[in-house]
C-alpha cells in the first residue's frame, strides 16, 4: 500500500522539520511556504491525502488560504497552532477543518488525528 501524502503549509522551517521528523516514517510528508498561488498549484499537482495548515500567519492569511484550499479540494484539513491562539477554534469551524491542534501537540496525538481524518474521508467516499 502506498504511503499517504501529507502537505504541510507553514512559513516556519522548524515546524516543517519537526513534522517531517515526527511523521516521516508513516507518511510521505512534503511542505510548501505561504504563497497562495504556489500552494494551490502544489495541491493540484501532488494531490495530498491531508493538509496541515499552520495558522500563525500574518493578516489572517490562513483564513483566506483555508477557504481557497476548500474551494479547490475536499482533502482533510488539520489546522496547527504553535502559539496557543484562542480565536482559532472559531476559524476552524468556519473553514470546515477536520481538527485544531495546539501547542501541547505530540507526534502520537498528531498521528492519531491524521489517521482519524483519513479514515473518515475514506468512509465518506465509500467503496
Amino acid at each position: 500500500m502506498a504511503s499517504k501524502k501529507i502537505l504541510v503549509v507553514s512559513r516556519d522551517a522548524n515546524v516543517v522539520s519537526l513534522l517531517k521528523l515526527g511523521l516521516g516514517r508513516d507518511f510521505e510528508v512534503s511542505a510548501v511556504g505561504i504563497n497562495e498561488q504556489g500552494i494551490l498549484a502544489v495541491i493540484s499537482q501532488r494531490k495530498p491525502d491531508l493538509i496541515i495548515l499552520e495558522i500563525v500567519m500574518p493578516r489572517g492569511q490562513e483564513i483566506i488560504l483555508g477557504l481557497r484550499i476548500r474551494q479547490l479540494s475536499e482533502v482533510p484539513l488539520i489546522m496547527l497552532s504553535v502559539s496557543g491562539a484562542e480565536g482559532v477554534k472559531v476559524r476552524k469551524l468556519s473553514l470546515e477543518a477536520r481538527d485544531f491542534l495546539g501547542e501541547n501537540l505530540t507526534a502520537p496525538a498528531l498521528k492519531e488525528q491524521i489517521q482519524e481524518a483519513l479514515s473518515a474521508q475514506a468512509q465518506e467516499k465509500g467503496p
